[in-house]
């Protein structure tokens, strides 16, 4: 028996023997073409093969899994239909006599390198490696065709297994028979892959980064894995697998006590009611969201601007957040404006090179620095708002004169649509509490501004004077220091006197330990990641406010270190 650690993508728990999936031959020889035409024919024939295999697995998925999880692979047809990238594939066949599989393999790279350029948030790696993986998806289904290589058929397993391979994809999981394939362990994938959430949606436990699983596992392996806590044993003892059988029964019983939550609203034990909400950034997160959320508390635009050529035109943003009004059928929508800066890049937005990117040009500055794109934005967001009400709120506001201008940009594009007789419906105005600066003058912006959102990833960082990329300070990232917790309380408090509603996001939403405190102090609205609703509001249920309150105020009064703060926070969640 011996154990190995990984990220968990899907949550569960499963039992069964190993089934190893090995890589297929992919290689090519890099050979100068003199039949350019006869190769891109050939190109063709595989690109056409590869769309056909794509829309007979899209038919499978959306009888099986539904329409959302179709879409999918609607997206990987569209990108090999797509005139720009098989141009860009011919362009290198018919200039540099490229062979197909290597003018492939060359414009895939670019397209992933394009991705990858200057991206160091951790939350923006995610995705770019979600999109990355789809590349990667559709290039070796073009070389399989090319080079009359069979890629693997999940659909072929006839036992009960656990899938072991060196990274999965939607076209894997697609083809896979949920009768026998009980849960997936890849060293490699992001936990929002659409693997991942394709995962979730068949409700099969998964593990990816398990470092080393494809060597220190056999085929035929007896395996536990424990996607609750990322762990896989292989060669469970049997005792290991009598408390595991005990795991598994209680983990229904939870999802079925978590199930109660689906529909309902979200209160304390003392029948407070709060809001809790969704953070989304594209399309498919929209498809992804459930019943559960109350709302959209967080749409991130930048992430229509991501992984690009070019900046989206207002009729692509339109559309975008169009979708989103109209998805939540009048359910409340917050866009937050363009958030990018040294740390996300953006192809066509030229940002000079800092020394601290996090002090630097990120946020409403490069909003109000690139005019034309800020506007161009504001003018999609405020079409949208005439399917349903929604909200506009500016990043990295630091000072109320930075809020006016935004503002005075916002009203004349808004009386100029007006004037041309286009239609648009009731935005709220508002802004992102992530530095001190702002926080410090909440009653003040609390006077101007419609809506509110605390970022406290951001602001943690600034309060503690700690970046939270930097491992070497990560032990001064404090959400739960004194310093964070008075900040936060005042902010609240300032807005409240004004009779207005404070939203937190940030990681600290979602926080067991935070949560109480943050109820204590009044935030009426949490958003937060779909998938950590539920359990949100199953845990809120549990507290009661009034005394979470004295909690908090204990907290302000007495603690002075985090250690205490979180003493004070034990003995209250031991009493719940």
């Amino acid at each position: 028996m011996h154990k190995l650690e990984g990220i968990s993508a899907s949550e569960g728990i499963s039992i069964a023997k190993a089934y190893k999936i090995g890589e297929p031959d992919l290689s090519f020889k890099d050979v100068i073409v003199n039949d350019k035409e006869s190769e891109i024919n050939r190109l063709h024939d595989a690109l056409n093969a590869s769309i056909d295999d794509l829309n007979q697995i899209k038919d499978n998925i959306v009888e099986n899994l539904g329409e959302n999880e179709g879409m999918v692979f609607q997206s990987h047809v569209e990108m090999l239909s797509d005139p720009e990238f098989i141009s860009s594939i011919e362009q290198l066949i018919l200039d540099k006599g490229m062979c197909a599989e290597k003018a492939l393999d060359v414009t895939t790279n670019n397209f992933i390198h394009l991705f990858k350029s200057n991206v160091t948030n951790v939350w923006m790696k995610a995705q770019i490696r979600e999109r990355t993986s789809d590349v990667i998806d559709i290039k070796r289904r073009v070389l399989s065709h090319l080079l009359g290589v069979k890629l693997p058929d999940l659909s072929l397993v006839d036992r009960p297994v656990i899938i072991v391979a060196k990274d999965i994809t939607p076209s894997d999981i697609a083809q896979l028979n949920g009768k026998y394939v009980k849960g997936i362990v890849a060293e490699f994938g992001a936990q929002t892959s659409h693997s991942s959430i394709m995962a979730r949606t068949l409700k099969l436990p998964m593990i990816l980064r398990a470092k080393g699983a494809v060597k220190e596992i056999r085929n035929d392996d007896e395996l536990i894995v424990d996607g609750l806590s990322g762990t896989i044993i292989v060669k469970p003892t049997r005792l290991q697998i009598m408390e595991y059988h005990e795991r598994i029964k209680a983990f229904h019983i939870e999802l079925k006590k978590l199930a109660q939550f689906q529909k309902q609203l979200t209160t304390t034990a003392d029948q407070r009611h709060l809001r809790i909400e969704a953070n989304i950034g594209n399309d498919r997160d929209l498809k992804a969201l459930d019943s559960s959320a109350e709302g959209i508390g967080l749409y991130r635009t930048e992430f229509l601007f991501m992984g690009r050529d070019h900046v989206p035109s207002e009729e692509e943003q339109f559309e975008s957040y169009r979708k989103a009004v109209f998805y939540m059928r009048g359910k409340p929508v917050v866009f937050r404006t363009l958030d990018i800066g040294n740390d996300k890049q953006v192809h066509g937005i030229n940002l000079p090179p800092e020394e601290n990117p996090a002090l630097g040009e990120r946020g409403i500055r490069v909003s109000l620095d690139h005019d034309k794109m800020f506007r161009t934005q504001l003018r999609a967001l405020i079409r949208a708002s005439s399917y349903g009400d929604i909200s506009i709120i500016f990043p990295m506001i630091t000072t109320i004169d930075e809020y006016r201008k935004a503002c005075s940009i916002y009203d004349e594009e808004r009386a100029t649509m007006i004037k041309d007789g286009q239609n648009v419906g009731n935005v709220s105005l508002g802004i992102m509490i992530e530095t001190p600066a702002a926080a410090l003058i909440a009653d003040q912006f609390a006077r101007e501004v419609d809506v509110v959102s605390v970022g406290t990833n951001d602001l943690i960082q600034y309060v503690m004077a700690s970046d939270r990329m930097d491992g070497n300070v990560a032990d001064l990232y404090q959400p739960l220091n004194p310093a964070v917790i008075r900040l936060l309380k005042f902010v609240v408090d300032a807005f409240h006197t004004e009779g207005k509603d404070v939203a937190i996001c940030g990681e600290m939403a979602a926080s067991h330990m935070a949560i109480p405190l943050l109820i204590g102090m009044g935030i009426d609205e949490f958003s937060m990641s779909n998938e950590s609703i539920l359990k949100t509001r199953q845990f809120i249920s549990h507290i009661d406010s009034k005394y979470a309150k004295k909690v908090l105020d204990d907290v302000i009064d007495n603690a002075a270190t985090v250690s205490d703060v979180i003493a004070k926070l034990n003995h209250f969640l031991d009493k719940i």
